[in-house]
């Protein structure tokens, strides 16, 4: 689709770690997940840092388009989103102050927004204000997800391979499913985290706030699962979504001090390329604004990247091969072109 509306191009993709911004575990590793990118148009893949991907929409989006405009070489920003006619007309409807004060307030995002509850319109805003908020240069491309039968969402997917269903008519890549991973194979660590805290040490995950800790706490006591904890501790004003990263904050050790001076990621982990992007990969680590890093082992003693690497581990531990570390791998390599010029500019 990128390709239709601007023809031959590189694309560089930003792609979650471990976790989603959903705050669970990512079906699949992210190594399996860079490979079918780059075997179905990718080009080059980063890793957004989970500080960034564990966070609502608009912290997320910050990381995510903050990453990309540090390389200094990308053009425009192209994301999904349900309904590119209703973006354009929606952004900007109402002032930073009105929206802050309406999430204070406990609106949901959509609320807040007076938008239908589509997650990638919301995230598409979000997009948009980050490039605005950043004085990026990108211009955005909004691409139609497409509404059909034989179409499924990334939830529906999920769903699909934890019930056992065959999905390979909905996806362009062969999984393997004993890679897949799920995030209530983790529910026991969580839930002796919790109980073996205080109601102090809950506080001090990130986007805890408002006595919420209290009753995390004491519902932790209550559930024998992490599903049916989220589902105690939710409210009108606390959603399933946002208790769910709260949780997953709290399982990383992400807490409020994690967060201090960083204001977009501080370096971009590359995750892997085609062979023929080699030259634009020497354009960024002679160029870009972050450091590019392709040897996790030199990145041992940077905060937000042991985070990284703490995602990684524990995500690992819902894998049938619970062996794993961060510092150990390289980026993968495809042998496969997707453009006809890759010349840096």
């Amino acid at each position: 689709m990128i390709r239709r509306e601007l023809g031959e191009c590189v694309i560089i993709c930003c792609m979650s770690g471990s976790f989603t911004q959903r705050g669970e575990i990512a079906c699949l590793p992210p190594t399996e997940r860079t490979r079918a990118a780059l075997l179905h148009g990718a080009d080059v893949v980063f890793e957004l840092p989970v500080l960034h991907t564990v966070r609502s929409a608009e912290y997320y989006a910050r990381g995510g388009v903050g990453l990309l405009d540090s390389l200094g070489i990308c053009d425009y920003l192209s994301f999904g989103c349900e309904d590119v006619r209703l973006l354009e007309e929606c952004y900007g409807r109402g002032t930073e102050m009105n929206l802050k004060r309406s999430l204070a307030e406990g609106s949901s995002y959509a609320k807040a927004y007076g938008l239908p509850n589509l997650p990638n319109l919301i995230l598409g805003v979000e997009y948009l204000r980050a490039l605005d908020n950043l004085n990026s240069g990108m211009k955005p491309l909004p691409i139609a997800r497409i509404q059909s039968d034989r179409v499924k969402s990334a939830s529906e997917l999920r769903n699909m391979l934890r019930s056992g269903d065959k999905v390979s008519e909905f996806v362009p890549t062969e999984i393997d499913t004993s890679m897949l991973r799920f995030t209530e194979t983790l529910d026991t660590l969580l839930l002796g985290m919790l109980r073996g805290s205080s109601p102090e040490e809950v506080r001090e995950t990130l986007d805890v706030s408002e006595g919420l800790e209290n009753l995390i706490y004491r519902h932790a006591f209550r559930a024998s699962s992490r599903g049916e904890l989220i589902h105690l501790v939710k409210s009108k004003r606390y959603t399933y979504t946002r208790i769910s990263r709260i949780l997953t904050q709290f399982t990383l050790g992400i807490t409020k001090r994690s967060v201090e001076n960083i204001i977009v990621s501080q370096y971009a982990r590359l995750l892997g390329f085609c062979e023929s992007a080699g030259p634009i990969l020497k354009h960024l680590q002679k160029n870009s604004i972050v450091r590019i890093i392709t040897k996790p082992s030199v990145m041992k003693n940077s905060p937000l990247f042991r985070l990284d690497a703490k995602a990684a581990s524990i995500a690992a531990l819902a894998s049938s091969d619970k062996a794993h570390s961060i510092f150990e791998e390289s980026p993968i390599i495809q042998g496969r072109s997707n453009a006809s010029a890759l010349n840096p500019p």
